[in-house]
């Protein structure tokens, strides 16, 4: 009690007081104090106490997720690499990222600042009669801009390939009784469609409906007929979560009136060449991309949104013609490392030390300039192999935030950055977590990478979420 009476004093000084008090913090105690209740959110952000230079401004690498390990790894570009990581990292799977907050399966993390907010516990299941059998994927919305420092988590909802094999009277074991299905006919996404919402202004997981504004994009009989991908990504773009669903549209949600609106994918989109549509945030809004056959044709859109009619396309930006040219890489030469190296937190993600990183860079990625070298390596003949003519895979990682770059990885060992603007090549480092050259021949491959941008803004813990409770 007596530390309550203590913690309520400030109300006695005039704003003017307290503003000229809380300038003196320095920028992560400001951003902490900006969490302690509404008065003082309002305090600093009227009186633009925090700098621009707190909000998610900079890359400073890539959480990369493998299949076989139980955690996500991150690879931490030059300016951000050294023996002692900034960031408190989770050693657990990285769910999502969204302007700097890491979502996992048990809360809502900021590396940058330490804060954690645990789950009160799983979402609930859902309360539409036939789905009780469909798997989920959470998504992340934050926006450290907006009035509001709270962030969101959508559950969204997966129509596995199995659903519809199973008749209306089969029974998932003897004592279960008849289940109703959800009919194959019914419009998907559906209108409205419920979905599980946690909210850190609550600290709750709550049920909502959305409205759909447009039509929907299929029944559920033809999701049925897509097989499971890995995971989706999500964007966060100017008070819309754009979430990238099942037959590759995307589920734009406004997050102020619970609407939602189905965009299809781009009409020129080779369907029986492509392997996946990556969805992404990048300089100048959404975007996706694709690679397309054997020659890796890369190919990139942006979204255009009329604020008129709200009507979307998706306009080409960048088009690689005949294919991306990859240079061969020899694993056994001395510069097998790279400019970006694994950092490993609280985790030992073997791999490989900073000074022997540091010693073995080879001409790569040096900075977020323009001005970047090109990648440099020998060059083959047969583009499509390596040295002992395999063929090379070519995926993508991810959007860099603030840029118009491209991140891929090269059959799992090697991450390249594209520019779109000049259509140049950069090497980042091994993407391979462990210095075995068979790692990712034995453990498999990169189910999902999240380009992280730290963020001063967004601090907050339990502590913080209780001080607020009770002061207003």
């Amino acid at each position: 009690m007596e530390g309550k009476r203590i913690y309520s004093l400030w109300r006695l000084l005039p704003d003017d007081m307290l503003a000229d008090v809380l300038r003196r913090a320095a920028p992560r105690d400001l951003a902490v104090s900006r969490c302690v209740c509404r008065a003082w959110r309002a305090l600093v952000d009227d009186r633009r106490l925090l700098r621009a230079d707190l909000l998610p401004l900079s890359l400073a690498g890539l959480f990369i997720d493998y299949s076989g390990l139980p955690y996500t790894n991150f690879l931490a570009r030059p300016s951000s690499a050294n023996t002692t990581t900034p960031y408190q990292l989770p050693c657990t799977s990285v769910v999502d990222h969204c302007n700097g907050l890491v979502l996992t399966y048990h809360g809502v993390l900021n590396p940058a600042t330490g804060g954690w907010t645990p789950f009160p516990g799983p979402p609930p299941p859902p309360r539409v009669p036939g789905t009780d059998r469909f798997l989920y994927d959470m998504y992340l919305a934050f926006d450290p801009t907006t009035e509001s420092s709270h962030y969101e988590v959508f559950v969204i909802p997966i129509i596995p390939p199995w659903f519809g094999r199973r008749r209306p009277s089969a029974k998932l074991n003897e004592d279960e009784d008849d289940a109703e299905e959800y009919p194959g006919s019914a419009e998907w996404p559906p209108s409205p469609y419920r979905l599980s919402v946690f909210s850190s202004r609550t600290g709750q997981w709550d049920e909502r409906k959305f409205v759909r504004e447009n039509e929907a994009a299929g029944t559920a009989a033809d999701v049925e007929e897509e097989p499971l991908k890995a995971k989706r990504k999500a964007v966060c773009w100017r008070g819309a979560l754009y979430v990238h669903c099942q037959m590759d549209i995307i589920m734009r949600i406004s997050l102020s009136d619970n609407k939602y609106r189905v965009i299809k994918p781009p009409r020129d989109l080779n369907m029986s060449e492509y392997r996946a549509l990556h969805l992404g945030k990048s300089e100048k809004g959404v975007y996706s991309a694709s690679l397309e056959g054997r020659e890796h044709r890369l190919r990139v859109w942006l979204l255009h949104e009329s604020p008129q009619d709200s009507k979307t396309k998706w306009i080409l930006k960048h088009d690689t013609g005949r294919g991306l040219t990859v240079p061969s890489l020899n694993l056994d030469q001395p510069a097998y490392h790279g400019p970006w190296i694994f950092d490993g937190g609280c985790c030992d993600n073997h791999g490989g030390s900073n000074d022997e990183a540091q010693q073995n860079q080879i001409v790569g990625w040096n900075s977020d300039d323009d001005e970047a070298l090109p990648f440099q390596t020998p060059q083959v003949d047969d583009r499509n192999t390596d040295t002992n003519h395999r063929y090379v895979s070519i995926e993508i990682l991810g959007f860099h935030p603030f840029r118009e770059i491209v991140f891929l990885h090269r059959s799992w060992s090697r991450g390249l950055a594209y520019h779109l603007n000049s259509s140049r090549l950069e090497d980042l480092g091994n993407v391979c977590p462990k210095d075995d050259t068979l790692f990712y021949e034995e453990l498999g491959y990169i189910e999902c990478a999240f380009p992280y941008t730290p963020c001063l803004m967004a601090e907050f813990s339990q502590q913080y979420l209780e001080f607020s409770d009770d002061e207003d």
